[in-house]
Formats: structure tokens, sequence, C-alpha cells
């Protein structure tokens, strides 16, 4: 059977943890010379996979739980179909040119080429490399002439377990599986292909708003959080919101961001959901002994005075430690300063309507 085996450090901390559990992660650091930031990936990994057990205010221990397959055995439990996102495509006819512009706009590294809405092909930022570095005219070259032919594709299903995607994945070398699904045989034909999921979906925009349609008159609030890009996942956010909350950390770049999702909403609100409107700017991980949290803070609430909300999210350690613990910070610490800035932001939300 084959398995995904820790790395050296996870299976160092292992040994630590079963010498010395329970033991916290700052000891586990120390004794490994390495800073809390850096091991957090790994302890949030062990203690997903149900290597190790976590108690806040006590640390980590092992969960009794044995051989290098633990993680593989949770994976076979879980099935693409629930775990895919929606593809990006690109037209067999587009040039070279016009697929790279696309593939940095939706930031992807693959693009899926379609002809008459059905794969033909996928092409990938080595594909459109190879043709740049070549010297060949890129606004005249059709990616249907860079493009891996579908043939040669390799792809998952939806009912595949999300262990034999990855598997698949780590053994041909590829970011990405094309998640695709029969179509009905014709009457004399050989060949039946496949299609891949969403490419029929014209409005990907829209996706998230036709799926949240049906049960909005169901929840008094709905909440989508959004990964931190103004990618497709994001816009479709945007698009099947009615207001969005901007959290805004307390750094120069964070207010450079703020300007982009701002200039991002406002297309949002001209061409894809006119009733958009912004709830609120919330600015988190402040910290009163710096000077650029002061800067931005001011610049902030002086720039957007009506939006910017009063409570204001403290730089707190309880709130950076809760996540490795895998609970929220209400369960983790419900007494800790961050704890509390959030029960007092919940409460401005609601009071504002």
């Amino acid at each position: 059977m084959r398995t995904i085996e820790l790395t050296k450090r996870q299976q160092t901390i292992l040994d630590i943890v079963k010498r010395h559990g329970p033991i916290t992660g700052e000891r586990i650091a120390e004794m490994l010379s390495l800073t809390r930031a850096t091991l957090r990936p790994d302890l949030s990994i062990l203690t997903m996979a149900g290597y190790l057990d976590a108690r806040p205010r006590v640390g980590y221990f092992f969960s009794g739980k044995k051989n290098a397959d633990l993680f593989g055995d949770t994976l076979r439990k879980l099935k693409v179909k629930d775990y895919k996102s929606v593809p990006t495509v690109i037209d067999e006819t587009e040039s070279v040119y016009n697929a790279i512009v696309t593939m940095f706009m939706e930031d992807v590294g693959t693009l899926i080429v379609v002809r008459d809405r059905q794969p033909v092909g996928v092409i990938s930022r080595k594909d459109l490399l190879k043709v740049a570095v070549g010297g060949s005219n890129i606004n005249d070259i059709p990616v249907n002439l860079a493009m891996t032919r579908w043939a040669h594709v390799v792809t998952a299903h939806p009912e595949d377990s999300l262990y034999d995607a990855a598997l698949r994945m780590i053994q041909n070398e590829v970011d990405s599986l094309p998640v695709v699904r029969p179509l009905p045989r014709a009457e004399g034909q050989t060949d039946t292909g496949a299609e891949v999921e969403l490419v029929a979906v014209l409005s990907r925009e829209s996706r998230l708003r036709k799926s949240i349609e049906p049960v909005r008159e169901d929840y008094d609030m709905i909440l989508v959080d959004c990964p931190p890009s103004l990618g497709l996942l994001t816009v479709n956010a945007l698009t099947a919101a009615d207001e969005v909350l901007i959290p805004i950390q307390c750094e120069y770049y964070a207010l450079e961001g703020l300007v982009l999702l701002l200039r991002t909403i406002e297309k949002i609100k001209i061409y894809l959901n006119p009733g958009l409107r912004i709830g609120g700017i919330l600015l988190t991980m402040h910290d009163p002994r710096t000077n650029i949290s002061k800067q931005v803070m001011e610049e902030v609430r002086r720039q957007y005075p009506r939006e910017t909300y009063r409570t204001v999210i403290p730089r707190n350690v309880r709130l950076s430690e809760a996540p490795s613990y895998g609970k929220p910070i209400s369960e983790y610490d419900p007494l800790s300063k961050g704890a509390i800035a959030y029960r007092e932001l919940a409460k401005e939300v609601m009071s504002n309507g």
C-alpha cells in the first residue's frame, strides 16, 4: 500500500511529543532551535492527521494512533467532488498572449483549452514559457499549437478519493487535475470523450450566488470567508454578497492592498452586483507600540471615517495559537484580548444592522 510519508522534521516532532508530552509548542520549538511560527504548519498537519492531540494551556500529546498511513486513511474518506474548484478555461482559437494574461489574472497554473465548450487539452505555465522564449510572436500563435492534447491529460473523476488524486498528481508531476465525467455514448460512437465539470457554466462569476439563492431566506445572516486574493473565488463571493466586511492589517502594504480591493469592488458593482456595499472596514493586528500601526489606523480612519469599525482587533498571541490547535478563539481562550475584541466586533456588526 502506498503511504504519504511525514517529513523528517515532522517525525522528529512526533518523537519529542512521545517522550516529553504533554508539551507546549514553545517548548518543542526551543528543543529544535526553531521559532514557534516555523513549527506551526507542521503541528497543524500532525494534529489534523490524527498523530497528535492538543489541549489549550496543556500542550500537545501523542494520540496513540500508529503507522504513517493515518493521513492517507483520512484522505481516502474524502471525495474529489467535495473539494474541486471551478476550472479556468480558454478557447483553442485564443492566442498564447491571451492565455498568459488569463493565467495571471485568474492566478492559476493551468488552463483548460476548450472547443465548443468541450475540453481538447490543457496548457500550463511551462507550455507558455516554451513558446515565449522561442522567439515567436505570442499574439499570432493559437493555444492549440502549444497545449497538451486531451488524450495525454491526467484527469480525476468526482467519485475518486483525494488520496488517489494526490498520488496521481505526484506520480505524473502535475499541479492540478481536471475533474471529468463521461458523456453519454452516442449511437455508433466508439470514443465517448469526457466533459470537464463546470465548463458548461458560462457565468462562472455568478456560480456562488445561484447556489445561495434558494436558501437565503432560511438564515438571518450568511458569512462567506474569502481567500486573501482577488481571484475567481473572491469575485464569486463579492457577486453573491449584499455587503462586504474588509479586514486590514495595520501594516503599510495592507493599506495598498485595500486600495486595490476597493477598485475591484467598484468594478463588481458596475458589471456584476450593483447592490454590493461596504459593510465596514476592520483594523486587525494592531500594535499600539509601533508607529506604523498608529499611522495606518489614522490614515484608514481619515480616508474612510464612516466605513471603519470602532472595534480594533489587537495583535494577540492567543489569536495566532488558536488555528494550530484547530479551535476558534472563542473556545481556545475566551478571556483573551483577541476573543474579547471579536465579541465586541460582533456586537457592533449586529447593531449596525
